[in-house]
């Protein structure tokens, strides 16, 4: 056998036995790129339900009401305030079950609550659970297992596409770079048959995409080998290939600044905002653990997450502890962080998330296409027997 046939066989038959994921993946892709847009469509009633006063309640009063509301004090709640005045302010609340083996087992509370910040009135609650985009996410992510399960599944399968798209480019390769060999492998032909315009849309749409799709399924893989995937942008931001240094936030309480008439949330709340006035939206994580700090991440922009920063509060006086500004980042960080926009298209904007809707469509396509061109020819052979 040539290493053309070897790699062909390989091609083939691997691709037949993972495509079922691939179509998955792909497809589930393609429906969250617009999820941002869609999901805020879809809840415009409880988003911009607020009504602008003179000034918000207290933000202290107001994570009270909430506590009360949630009843689940022993929880984790992540606050999301924004600099919109017309937007409600969301709460959402987590826990898990680690032990479970399907993603409806596994998620055992996922919530949000909205809420009106100028009257701290409840404007509703979502079970995100049971939400279509949340669905949609966890078919992508892991194939409805829980993720101890279906994040290797969908991980190595994704490590297989990457392995299928380097043959297929390594088949698709012209032999000749004459006309007429630039025309099969770059026009798709409608005019010779359905055995060979389905050849062509695998063949050619699978080139055309493969470069977007490689990014995709690349940034992909950060959340099943993250510090392989970190190792390997630290290299490509030229520092080497080296272990990301771990975040780990160090707990000493500095002596009190100038105490003022305030609470300690509605210190850390004001702070916050005084220091990044401008920002889209800045989440407060509320633990449960009284050791641990108080953390507010600031979102500048509404379309990409990368420019994120964190900022450290002792949740006993409101102090400021410590800060992480996105623009003080190593370039090998701030491309890790990156990693979500990139794998959305969302870090280019509109044509960027058009492009990684069309990449994941064709992918999609292409074990469909591929599925059909092998029944062609293999298919009919093993009916004469």
């Amino acid at each position: 056998m040539t290493f053309k046939s070897v790699i062909l066989f390989l091609h083939r038959w691997i691709g037949l036995f993972t495509g079922t994921i691939v179509f998955v993946l792909g497809l589930t892709g393609c429906i969250y790129v617009f999820e941002p847009e869609l999901k805020d469509l879809f809840r415009q009633e409880l988003i911009y339900a607020a009504s602008p006063d003179e000034r918000i309640k207290s933000p202290a009063d107001i994570v009270s009401f909430i506590e009360e509301e949630l009843g689940e004090r022993d929880l984790e709640i992540a606050l999301a305030t924004y600099g919109d005045p017309s937007r409600s302010w969301k709460a959402v609340q987590q826990a898990e079950n680690t032990a479970a083996t399907s993603y409806f087992g596994e998620t055992v509370i996922h919530r949000s609550m909205y809420v009106d910040p100028y009257t701290a009135e409840n404007l509703g609650r979502v079970n995100e659970e049971f939400t279509f985009f949340h669905i949609i996410k966890a078919i992508h992510k892991s194939l409805l297992f829980s993720t101890r399960i279906g994040r290797p599944l969908t991980a190595w399968s994704t490590v297989i596409f990457l392995f299928m798209l380097g043959t297929g480019i390594f088949l698709w390769w012209p032999r000749k770079w004459n006309e007429t060999g630039l025309t099969r492998s770059f026009r798709i032909t409608t005019d010779k048959g359905s055995k060979r315009t389905y050849y062509d849309l695998h063949n050619v749409l699978g080139f055309y995409s493969s470069l977007v799709a490689v990014i995709i399924g690349f940034t992909g893989l950060y959340w099943a080998f993250p510090g392989t995937v970190e190792k390997s942008l630290n290299m490509l931001a030229g520092e080497g290939y080296r272990t990301p240094a771990e975040n780990v936030q160090r707990f000493d309480r500095p002596e009190p600044e100038v105490s003022v008439d305030l609470k300690p949330f509605e210190r850390v709340y004001q702070k916050a905002w005084e220091r990044y006035p401008d920002a889209w939206s800045i989440t407060f994580i509320l633990s449960e653990r009284v050791e641990d700090p108080l953390k507010a991440v600031v979102r500048p922009d509404e379309k990409v997450r990368f420019k994120e920063s964190a900022l450290y509060f002792d949740p006993e006086t409101g102090d400021l502890i410590s800060s992480e500004d996105y623009r003080d980042q190593s370039d090998g960080a701030k491309l890790a962080a990156r990693i979500y926009d990139i794998h959305t298209g969302s870090v280019w904007g509109w044509p960027g998330r058009l492009l990684a809707f069309l990449a994941s469509l064709i992918s999609t396509s292409l074990p469909v296409t591929g599925f059909i061109v092998w029944f062609s020819r293999f298919g009919r052979k093993s009916r004469r027997f």
